[in-house]
């Protein structure tokens, strides 16, 4: 990836250039309110913002709730640590306050554009009391002390080593809001006592603005709360150069398909065409997916596309903006997911799944909204190996405002990024229309585009846009309409000949992978729509032309080139092997590898292989590999190097639970237990009573209470004894000069 330049990335300029206290407060109610504080000195370039307000889901004792950072720089001639390059970094800190915040820059990119962003930071997270107070060089937390450290965000359970969490992230559409939904975020990690890459994040640039973002997060209220940053770094790819095609192309014969709700007899025709020399362009079915695998056997070629219809696949609420578009994209694809967990061998004969059918959000924000959730879905469906179709648009929609939305998210870069197709329904739904019907129309507010109209051919609108953007990817008409069926007197050369008007045209736009006519095999209210009649004579016209050549892209397929590891998850200390392969040739190949320090990694070549490589990483983190050809680099990624497996720690609970214990000071006599144990509470509850404050904060639970009861008989601080020692235990007191008072207090908790 080329570096894309950023203002101030280094932290380097100086304050005066700008001399802001702009920030972004996020208050915890959802508004936003960009004003300045005094306290706060905005780096030239960027933007400060911080999470403000209650609640703290996470600690119920903290009535101050998220609070306002101070920001400023970190000189390198105030502490040499607190700067990775250069003469200073950043230095955003709160002062026993949590906080929840960053700084944001937005940056002009290409559309499509596969972006990668990067920083480094750590931590400086000090109690305030102990042994070790206010010890620069010192942080809290189990294994943290003085060392250098690194753990991934899920990696430790330790409160107090949890208390930092360092994020980058990038908005794809250039928002401006840190915590909306169109934000990807990386991976999270727990940075302290010195500067180690935080993990980078990676997405396509969905329009020509894109937002970055830092952000760190923490726990609890520390006297110390300082997060330092340098050196973010913002690279990225720009999308392949015009008329390169990575897909299937139909590029003899009809694009004529099947859209099968049974399967009728698809599989014959299909047999006949292959006999002869031919297929079938694409095969879609619906829900009886199984005769898809009777397709492949006889056309290996032909594009199968599955459908399994569902109550959520209309995308019902994508228009409302508080909709939240992780739940609807996980609604779309379980039914998916569950049908290949079901049939596994469904990876074999399906190349496209169709997601949603027919969604038509009332509004321009709604079609907006639902590329967005396309996004989503598609994320979803390439952490899962599979492809799909988006979209499924409705008969005659969207229109011209409605396409300049979708496509100026981004979403179809993004589709051609991950390798996935359109789908779309058009045609002509009146028996008494001929099929060119509205052929030639504009549609409301669009350019005159050639060979478009307002039903049949009106994706050449939205395509018209897609070529100015290079973001063409294919199409598949899945449902295609031309409403002479047999049932009301339609007769097969009818059908073929408006299948000839439209074949004709489609064979014109490289692009279209096939046309489906619906349907053969209907059940239900789609009886009477079924074209089974009439494809004997369509395979007659499919083999008349089966050899006649159709429009094509112009350019060889781009550069492919694939990084694979294994073991795919490796551990600090287990030897790796890397593994590349291409669709070109290289000379004078090579394999780099940087780990999280910067420092090289020594490579092993493989003898005998063509393009392998050992390596052993030494300790966990984010290692870059990149694959060499002379001066070249053409395929660099990040490998996650997972922390040695823990040993076995005695002691933890079989399951959690919540625990109160009832705390006496010294001195107390079973009288003062007797008490306890004749209350109510303890015959309901149980509670554990003893006299060692470590017993009533030891253990790995996630709910623990302390009653303290006359706390200043101990002489010392109680409460910050917890809060020190076992931060996370909830502190509660009762005084009582007698046992009898004591029971009274309790009753009454």
């Amino acid at each position: 990836m080329n570096v894309i330049p950023i203002r101030n990335g280094g932290f380097e300029a100086d304050w005066s250039e700008e001399q802001s206290h702009q920030c972004l407060i996020c208050e915890t109610n959802g508004q936003l309110q960009l004003t300045a504080r005094g306290n706060i000195f905005t780096p030239p370039g960027w933007l400060v913002w911080f999470k403000h307000g209650m609640p703290v889901e996470h600690d119920s004792q903290n009535t101050v709730g998220w609070a306002q950072p101070e920001v400023r720089d970190a000189w390198i001639t105030g502490d040499a640590t607190r700067v990775h390059s250069g003469q200073k970094g950043l230095l955003f800190f709160t002062f026993f306050r949590i906080h929840d915040g960053g700084l944001m820059q937005q940056v002009q990119v290409q559309p499509g554009t596969r972006l990668r962003f990067s920083a480094w930071a750590h931590a400086w997270s000090n109690l305030g009391s102990g042994p070790n107070k206010d010890n620069p060089r010192w942080s809290e937390g189990s294994g943290v002390g003085f060392n250098h450290f690194f753990a991934q965000e899920g990696q430790i359970t330790d409160s107090s080593a949890r208390n930092f969490t360092f994020m980058v992230g990038i908005d794809p559409t250039g928002g401006t809001n840190p915590l909306a939904d169109t934000v990807v975020w990386g991976k999270g990690a727990h940075i302290y006592n010195a500067y180690r890459p935080v993990p980078a994040v990676e997405t396509t640039a969905q329009s020509s603005t894109v937002t970055i973002f830092l952000r760190s997060r923490c726990l609890w209220p520390f006297k110390h709360n300082d997060a330092y940053w340098d050196d973010a770094v913002l690279e990225g790819e720009p999308p392949e150069a015009s008329g390169e095609w990575a897909y299937p192309l139909i590029a003899r014969g009809s694009k004529l398909g099947i859209h099968g709700i049974l399967s009728g007899p698809a599989v014959n025709y299909a047999t006949t065409l292959a006999n002869s020399g031919a297929r079938f362009a694409v095969v879609k079915a619906v829900n009886d997916l199984g005769w898809l695998a009777s397709i492949k056997a006889v056309s290996p070629q032909t594009i199968t596309i599955a459908r399994i219809a569902h109550s959520l696949e209309g995308c019902q609420g994508v228009n409302d903006p508080q909709a939240n578009l992780d739940t609807l994209a996980n609604g779309l694809m379980q039914p998916i997911l569950n049908k290949l967990n079901e049939q596994p061998s469904l990876r074999n004969s399906v190349d496209y799944w169709e997601v949603p059918n027919e969604p038509d959000p009332p509004t321009v924000d709604g079609y907006r909204r639902l590329a967005l959730l396309m996004i989503k879905c598609m994320e979803r469906a390439e952490a899962n190996n599979i492809k799909i179709g988006i979209f499924a648009l409705n008969n005659g929609t969207p229109e011209w405002n409605e396409m300049q939305a979708i496509v100026e998210t981004g979403v179809f870069a993004r589709a051609k990024q991950g390798g996935h197709i359109l789908t779309l329904h058009e045609g002509i739904v009146w028996a008494d229309k001929p099929i060119d019907y509205l052929f030639g129309q504009t549609i409301p507010g669009s350019p005159q585009v050639e060979g478009a109209g307002a039903l049949c051919f009106r994706y050449r609108y939205l395509y018209h846009l897609l070529q100015q953007r290079n973001e063409v990817i294919p199409l598949v008409i899945s449902e295609w309409y031309c409403d002479r069926y047999q049932a009301d007197g339609g007769t097969a050369a009818e059908v073929v000949e408006r299948i000839r008007w439209y074949d004709q045209r489609a064979r014109q736009d490289y692009w279209v992978l096939g046309f489906c006519p619906f349907t053969i095999g209907p059940v239900g209210g789609w009886t009477r729509q079924d074209y089974t009649f009439a494809y004997p004579s369509a395979v007659s016209y499919m083999l008349s032309i089966k050899d006649s050549p159709n429009a094509s892209p112009s350019a060889t397929p781009p550069v492919q080139v694939n990084i694979a590891f294994q073991p795919a998850e490796p551990t600090a200390g287990e030897q790796v092997q890397a593994t590349v392969t291409a669709n070109v040739t290289f000379d004078n190949v090579g394999l780099a590898v940087t780990a999280p320090n910067g420092q090289a990694v020594p490579v092993n070549r493989v003898p005998g292989a063509d393009w392998r490589w050992t390596f052993t990483p030494a300790d966990a983190g984010t290692y870059h590999v990149a694959f060499t050809a002379g001066t070249q680099r053409p395929a660099e990624v990040d490998l996650v190097v997972q922390p040695r497996p823990a040993q076995p720690v005695w002691g933890l609970p079989r399951e959690q639970y919540e625990r109160t214990y009832v705390l006496l000071p010294p001195g107390a006599g079973r009288e003062w237990v007797e008490a306890i144990v004749s209350t109510s509470k303890w015959q309901q509850s149980r509670w554990t009573i003893g006299g060692s404050a470590d017993d009533a904060g030891i253990g790995a639970l996630n709910i623990k209470t302390v009653i303290a009861i006359n706390p200043a008989l101990w002489g010392d601080d109680l409460r910050a004894f917890f809060q020190r020692y076992y931060p996370g235990t909830r502190y509660l007191t009762v005084e009582a000069a007698t046992p009898q008072e004591l029971k009274t207090r309790l009753e009454n908790m």
